[in-house]
């Protein structure tokens, strides 16, 4: 008896262990079209391997998968036109680190960017740590993630990106959008010529729009840089909204959009609530009757060495590129122009002239509008590292009592920033946690990126993002203050203070509290060998009954 409940028990907990491994371990779930890539088992080629294990499968059978991907360094990937709707994405908590532009892995074809490819339309790629080196090959178009094909065009390209961080070392393209429909959302972007690169030729803004926002764009010569050509009478919107962009003193980061198109409008733009250190934003032939933009001075806050430039081409208005810094800024402009293939003598003649005027005039307004016709708005598209607002301190700055009354006036100029940032350590970036910001003023409006209540801030942030509050008076005394953090460790460095006139922040980093571990024991395993010591237990006690009986 005891061998055949042995025997027994032994076909029950091996029937456990095979329904276990179909139920959540099983690579390919065909019924929701999921494949998991796990590294120790698929290797650093595995998320190409389980692209290619779906263009296997008949025609109508390969869209709308999801690759969900374990921790590990992978080897860049291509996504072919025949796939749509695939999503590759971050299994929850895991680190998956994508290497580009590596000398040992050269382009291979002319529509091979050095990075991961992006053929197909529908492609989303979700929460990945995309890694460039300096390998671009001479290629124009080499970038980390790549959308450029020469042969079909992108017009049947799509790419969503969502919540990754991509780093490169100095140069190509942190992103090669070189088709009509694109998202990029809450990315982390840092350390290439250009963070994002765009190049409609072909077709104006679709109807959906673009939408860029909640990124962080870090020391790129260009945060984005662009244009679209096609003509449209009712094109859709650029929307750049709620992102940080920061360069250096010595190199400012640019967001440019240009509309190239000589007939129709290509595109509107919207650009609002972002931040930027050490940049610029410049818009160039925005001017159709069918493009709307919004008053990017009054919606975006300008920080240290940051400006705005607008460029029309000559023939519509009389000023062909004027440059100016936020309202009540103090500095002056710099110019770093020499004369070459794209300026005469007597056109840098000109503009230094009209430099050093707008300086001994304290103007924070410089118009270029003696250039040739012929060479356009060559004053900004060939100048964007040639003319620089230089923020300076204002001559005196009043000193205020420690602790002003509720309401009290301080002289101008007297105002401060307050930024908070958050960063998780174990890079969750699903979690969200709620911030409150109290000031001993009622200061009411908003600020920045912040709406004060009566002196009170309430704002959400996850990891790798902030919130930067301007325009506050200098003396005004702040605390911040994390809530519902259930779970972690909150860490804060500067979060009680007072504001002056470099500015604040205050840092918070999460630490989750430690939990008692079940181990290395995968669920499904565990799961079945719970099942199987219950069954155990019921045997034994039906063999005892028995046996007594």
């Amino acid at each position: 008896m005891a061998k055949r409940i042995a025997s027994t028990l032994l076909t029950i907990i091996m029937f456990l262990f095979s329904f276990s491994s179909i139920a959540f371990a099983l690579p390919a779930n065909v019924a929701d079209k999921t494949i998991v890539v796990d590294f120790a088992e698929d290797g650093q080629d595995g998320i190409q391997t389980a692209i290619n294990s779906i263009l296997d499968l008949e025609e109508s059978d390969k869209g709308g998968w999801t690759i969900v991907v374990g921790g590990g360094t992978y080897d860049r990937f291509t996504v072919p036109s025949a796939l749509t709707d695939l999503t590759i994405q971050a299994a929850e908590n895991a680190q998956v680190i994508i290497h580009t532009l590596r000398q040992e892995e050269p382009p291979v074809s002319r529509n091979d960017g050095g990075g991961i490819n992006i053929f197909a339309k529908g492609t989303t790629l979700k929460g990945l740590t995309v890694q460039a080196e300096k390998n671009t090959q001479g290629l124009w178009y080499a970038a980390a993630i790549n959308t450029h094909h020469e042969d079909s065009g992108g017009a049947n390209i799509s790419l969503a990106v969502e919540n990754c961080t991509i780093s490169g070392s100095g140069v190509g393209f942190g992103i090669m959008q070189d088709c009509p429909a694109f998202s990029l959302k809450g990315c982390v972007i840092s350390g290439f010529a250009e963070g994002l690169s765009f190049y409609g030729d072909n077709w104006a803004v679709p109807k959906q729009g673009i939408l860029i926002t909640g990124n962080q764009f870090h020391n790129c010569g260009f945060a984005i840089h662009g244009y679209f050509g096609g003509s449209t009478e009712n094109p859709g919107t650029i929307t750049f909204e709620d992102n940080i962009i920061t360069g250096t003193k010595a190199l400012r980061s640019k967001v440019v959009i240009q509309d190239n198109s000589s007939n129709n409008s290509s595109m509107q733009v919207r650009i609002q609530d972002n931040r930027l250190e050490h940049g610029l934003i410049g818009l160039v032939m925005l001017d159709g009757e069918d493009e709307i933009v919004v008053n990017v001075l009054e919606n975006n806050t300008f920080g240290e060495n940051s400006f705005y430039v607008e460029a029309i081409y000559p023939g519509t208005i009389d000023l062909f590129t004027t440059y100016q810094s936020p309202p009540g800024s103090t500095g002056r402009w710099e110019s770093y122009l020499t004369a070459g293939d794209h300026i005469s003598s007597e056109q840098l003649a000109y503009i230094e002239r009209v430099i050093a005027e707008a300086n001994a005039s304290g103007s924070t307004r410089l118009s270029i509008t003696g250039i040739d016709a012929e060479h356009l708005v060559e004053t900004f598209t060939r100048f964007k590292d040639g003319i620089y607002w230089v923020s300076e301190p204002p001559p005196s700055i009043p000193t205020p009592s420690p602790n002003p009354a509720p309401g009290e006036n301080l002289p101008s100029p007297s105002t401060g920033s307050l930024t908070v940032t958050k960063t998780m350590a174990d890079g969750n970036r699903s979690r969200q946690f709620t911030f409150v910001v109290t000031l001993n003023r009622a200061l009411n409006g908003v600020y920045g990126g912040m709406r004060f209540e009566n002196g009170v801030a309430t704002f959400t942030l996850g990891h790798g993002q902030s919130v930067r509050a301007s325009g506050l008076p200098v003396g005004t005394a702040y605390t911040v203050e994390e809530i519902e953090n259930a779970g972690y460790q909150a860490i804060a460095t500067g979060n009680v203070g007072t504001i002056s006139w470099s500015g604040a922040t205050a840092s918070f980093q999460n630490i989750p509290l430690s939990i008692p571990s079940t181990g290395d024991m995968p669920r499904a395993i565990l799961g079945a060998t719970l099942i199987a010591l219950s069954l155990l237990g019921l045997a034994v006690y039906h063999s005892r009954k028995s046996f007594i009986g």
